[in-house]
């Protein structure tokens, strides 16, 4: 059965199911404040129907924490084998799994409240068939599957692009490869009458590599290859944290045309690469890297989206932890205030932060629609530009505090 989106927020809900599951006992079974509980509340309700010369209040108290006990309190069983979707829908191994983030964390045996615990994945279903929903109106790659794909690479790209090329060997070949084999196979292409976009005739395009002699072929592939685990390197694209999103499906022409189309940024080659002829000497004298904006400037553009895309499964995830976990002082609450309207407040918040994953599918494909747009107005990829990540992450950040929002509004609707 699956549990949340990624490994990270699957692994904190069993988490937080094991440990309010322990609390629960810990507080209504192994200790006399159960007990006391039910005495104060009891005696608290036949106060208040005396008052009215009835019992109701104090019989509906009964009723209520005995049904609450013998629902949310006394059953627990081991949880369901579970894994998360990301986990499901892999074609490779992620390195990194619900399982081993448990057993790092000393969870080799878990303990959950089976209500409890159907109630929380329903919750996530309800959600994931939304974004599931939205998935299927999109020709884009599965949220569920590769959570904000196209943007995360776009903050890799872009990253990559605003420093060109910083090796400079594999810069001289790149150029020589320039000279020799790709601005000839436009020439032909040009001459043909069939040159496309900028975008559609990069050195890697099967219209340009068809054009390749056996060695150009060669030496495309093993430049290819070198060029784009020069930007795994340089932008970390598999770093520590951020590899948990990918899914091991990252699309490397994308990568490595980013880093090639930079060099057009970066040189006066633009001028060569559209009119088909260069001076080698010139072309190595003018592509160079880019060190500029390295400032704030910088961080924002490029370091702060991909931060937040890199922490936002932890900080939902532990959203997810936190909530679950104080269910049995929100169950004392219920009892001490005798109203199951707060537990009503409780399922909406534990939705509401569930919820989250929807209002980034919401935001994954505005941006992809954005893209699309942009793309269909120049002829050219958009997806490196930075404007585009910072307005996600700002999305994004905002949306717990409308979760927030969503919560207050609920619980004054309830107490009213």
């Amino acid at each position: 059965m699956l549990r949340g989106i990624t490994p990270i927020d699957g692994a904190f809900e069993l988490m937080g199911l094991h440990q309010s599951q322990a609390l629960m006992q810990y507080i209504f079974v192994e200790t006399s404040t159960g007990k006391a509980v039910f005495a104060l509340g009891f005696i608290l309700s036949l106060w208040s129907g005396l008052g009215k010369g009835t019992f109701r209040p104090a019989l509906v108290f009964t009723f209520m924490f005995f049904s609450l006990w013998f629902l949310l309190v006394l059953p627990t069983s081991q949880p369901a084998s579970s894994v998360s979707t990301m986990e499901a829908s892999a074609s490779e191994g992620m390195g990194i799994s619900t399982s081993s983030i448990l057993e790092k964390n000393g969870y080799t045996s878990l303990v959950v409240n089976p209500v409890v615990d159907v109630a929380s994945q329903w919750l996530g279903n309800f959600v994931n068939a939304g974004v599931a929903a939205l998935d299927t109106v999109s020709s884009s790659q599965s949220y569920l599957r590769a959570p904000f794909y196209l943007t995360k690479l776009s903050i890799v790209a872009s990253g990559v692009i605003e420093k060109g090329i910083t090796d400079l060997s594999l810069e001289e070949r790149l150029v020589i490869f320039y000279q020799d084999y790709y601005l000839p196979a436009l020439q032909v292409l040009k001459n043909q009458g069939s040159l496309g976009s900028l975008s559609d005739i990069w050195p890697g395009a099967e219209s340009v590599t068809a054009l390749y002699s056996s060695t150009g072929k060669s030496l495309w592939q093993a430049l290819s290859a070198d060029l784009y685990q020069f930007a795994n390197g340089e932008g970390h694209l598999f770093d520590k944290v951020f590899e948990n999103f990918y899914n091991n499906t990252v699309d490397k022409d994308a990568i490595v045309r980013a880093l090639v189309m930079s060099e057009v940024r970066h040189n006066k080659a633009r001028y060569a690469i559209k009119t088909f002829h260069v001076s080698r000497e010139l072309a190595l004298k003018n592509i160079s890297g880019s060190e500029e904006a390295k400032g704030f400037g910088y961080w924002v553009k490029h370091n702060m989206p991909r931060m937040v895309l890199s922490c936002i499964p932890y900080v939902q995830g532990g959203a997810i932890f936190l909530v679950i976990v104080s269910l049995p002082i929100v169950l004392l609450a219920v009892f001490l205030w005798r109203k199951m309207g707060i537990l009503a407040v409780y399922l909406v918040a534990l939705f509401s932060v569930k919820a989250w994953t929807f209002v980034w599918a919401v935001l994954d494909k505005i941006s992809l629609i954005n893209f699309s747009i942009g793309k269909s107005l120049t002829g050219v990829l958009l997806w490196t530009a930075p404007g585009q990540n910072m307005l996600t992450t700002a999305g994004i950040m905002m949306t717990p505090l409308l979760s927030l929002f969503v919560l207050v509004w609920v619980a004054r609707t309830v107490k009213q």
